[in-house]
């Protein structure tokens, strides 16, 4: 982020892709019939890795909305982590 209006109040981000239909703070990868299609990415705040936000939510308490902090040192850090998205056989061709 660069320069940024001091009458700015909030900053409120959607995650966006597209959904594991398993788990709703995962992104779904793409490969399907093999052992990775149960795998996914979320993105959480780095100092709060296992709440992953809700892929495709307006609702604040599941998205991110920065705090006044991270709006005045102008980055969020965050992680992405690569999850079991659903548990089950592995897939082979």
């Amino acid at each position: 982020m660069t320069d940024c209006p001091s009458s700015l109040q909030a900053i409120k981000t959607t995650i966006n892709g597209t959904q594991s239909p398993d788990m709703t703070t995962a992104i779904k990868n793409a490969a399907t019939d093999t052992a990775a299609s149960n795998l996914g990415v979320t993105i959480a705040r780095a100092t709060a890795p296992t709440a992953p936000f809700t892929i495709g939510s307006v609702e604040d308490s599941k998205r991110l909305v920065w705090t006044s902090g991270e709006m005045n040192s102008k980055e969020v850090q965050l992680i992405a982590r690569l999850v079991e998205t659903k548990s089950g056989p592995v897939y082979h061709r």
